[in-house]
């Protein structure tokens, strides 16, 4: 089967998809991209972006953050808002920290970028080193606070991850919290910045991860309709511990 297409600023296809008793369906994909206009003025439709048949990440795919999501899904409940920027220092001139903010409509988040910064541990504590001046801050969930990490238990593999973010850097478990020493801490602190420990003694007490971007279908820590956090299927339950104190 063929579609055609009369305008120049859609791109569209076509594909089978199945549903969860087995059905299948034909859907139909059509995207089409408009330039954020002023106040005042009207949004004009610029040349759309080609159409993903994958979903696209910063990295490794799976294991680092995801800029775009596949455009070839079944169904989606609403249009995409897809946040892909980077904080710049003024003037380009380097600094250590930059108050970042942003709003959509109604969609307002902001936060405080910071340099590159590492953990260090010093009599059982761990804290941060002074932030490097940056001129440039990605604004990814690959630099916000998360992290998934592998460790050995007799001969098996285990990994323990931040199911809110297990592509994010600078967080540790129980079994892994020894890794944390001179490894990468977050690169976004919120505004205010709390005290925080790297392996908190809940994981309710754990918060949650700042960040801006997309979230990856799979590996994320599913929310209900309510909002509340359920298991999730594709990491294991985070080990915690109240042995360790760090602040962001």
């Amino acid at each position: 089967m063929e579609i055609v297409v009369g305008s120049k600023h859609l791109q569209s296809s076509i594909f089978t998809a199945l549903d969860v008793s087995g059905q299948e369906h034909l859907v139909i994909v059509t995207k089409a991209s408009w330039q954020v206009p002023q106040a005042g003025q009207r949004p004009r439709p610029v040349p759309p972006d080609p159409l993903h048949d994958a979903d696209l990440h910063v990295g490794e795919p799976g294991l680092s953050a995801m800029l775009y999501g596949s455009d070839y899904v079944r169904f989606k409940p609403r249009c995409d808002v897809l946040f892909n920027a980077s904080a710049h220092a003024p003037e380009g001139k380097p600094v250590r920290e930059l108050l970042v903010g942003w709003q959509v409509g109604e969609l307002r988040k902001g936060l405080r970028a910071t340099g590159p910064r590492v953990w260090h541990k010093q009599a059982g504590e761990f804290n941060l080193s002074e932030a490097e001046p940056f001129t440039t801050c990605p604004l990814h969930y690959g630099m916000a606070l998360g992290g998934c990490r592998d460790y050995q238990k007799g001969n098996e593999t285990l990994s323990e991850a931040l199911l809110t973010n297990p592509v994010g850097s600078g967080w540790a478990g129980r079994h892994t919290l020894d890794q944390l020493h001179l490894q990468p801490a977050p690169g976004w602190k919120r505004t205010p910045s709390p005290s925080v420990t790297p392996m908190p003694t809940t994981q309710s007490r754990f918060p949650p991860s700042v960040g801006t971007g997309n979230h990856a279908r799979i590996m994320w820590e599913p929310m209900t309709a309510t909002g509340k956090k359920t298991s999730s299927p594709f990491c294991r339950k985070i080990s915690t511990s109240n042995s360790t104190n760090a602040r962001l």
